[in-house]
């Protein structure tokens, strides 16, 4: 099933978005950031996905906000890239959006399963494209969060047909991160993260219970 235009807020839209917008032509395309982690060279392994038919090289001139001008290459899936509608509310309370890549190939399964990404950034952006086969100014982002949830992968096999693989993610919207505890916790674990070496939280347990008598400067 196609995927349809979601609801955006005209408040920031560029002139030439509200323009294709309140028209219905033309074709929808969304663009996916997942900003994985290379534990074996510790570098930033950003993947860049896309909802059309073919790989789409933007031009360093448009503009996908929060993230500098420069020019993107966004592999696409097709029809096959989708996600459930995102929520806007005006609830305190964190959502989420699932996030469904079908059909991709083995090499990207190799690619999620050997990078670290719990807590990592995901965003999503919406754009339009005109009769003319360009981008219009600018893709507006609909949601950022972390790749909290996992990928789910799920393959299918059919001897009389090609296999398919689906791979799923579950993202947490950034209000998710006021549950999570930051920092250095109380312990000895949390606290050899910060410390190597320092056994300092080693002696707290010892002194639990244990009377501490305090005296006055000048006193015996």
């Amino acid at each position: 099933m196609p995927l349809q235009p979601q609801p955006a807020n005209p408040r920031d839209l560029t002139s030439g978005m509200n323009t294709a917008i309140a028209a219905q032509i033309g074709e929808v395309v969304f663009f996916y950031k997942f900003d994985f982690y290379n534990e074996a060279t510790e570098l930033e392994d950003a993947q860049y996905f896309c909802s059309a038919p073919h790989d789409i090289v933007t031009a360093s001139g448009l503009s996908f906000s929060p993230l500098p001008l420069a020019i993107y290459t966004w592999t696409g899936i097709g029809g096959n890239l989708g996600f459930k509608a995102v929520q806007e509310s005006t609830d305190l309370a964190g959502n989420g959006v699932d996030i469904t890549l079908g059909g991709v190939l083995a090499s990207t399964i190799t690619l999620i399963l050997g990078r670290a990404y719990i807590g990592r950034t995901n965003r999503i952006w919406q754009g339009h494209i005109n009769s003319s086969g360009a981008i219009i100014a600018d893709p507006k982002l609909i949601f950022s969060g972390r790749m909290n949830g996992g990928f789910e992968i799920d393959e299918k096999r059919n001897e009389d047909a090609i296999g398919t693989i689906d791979i799923n993610c579950r993202c947490t919207d950034r209000l998710g991160d006021l549950n999570v505890v930051k920092g250095m916790q109380t312990n000895e674990e949390s606290h050899r993260e910060y410390q190597p070496g320092d056994r300092w939280f080693s002696f707290v347990q010892s002194l639990m219970g244990k009377i501490v008598t305090w005296s006055m400067k000048g006193s015996e």
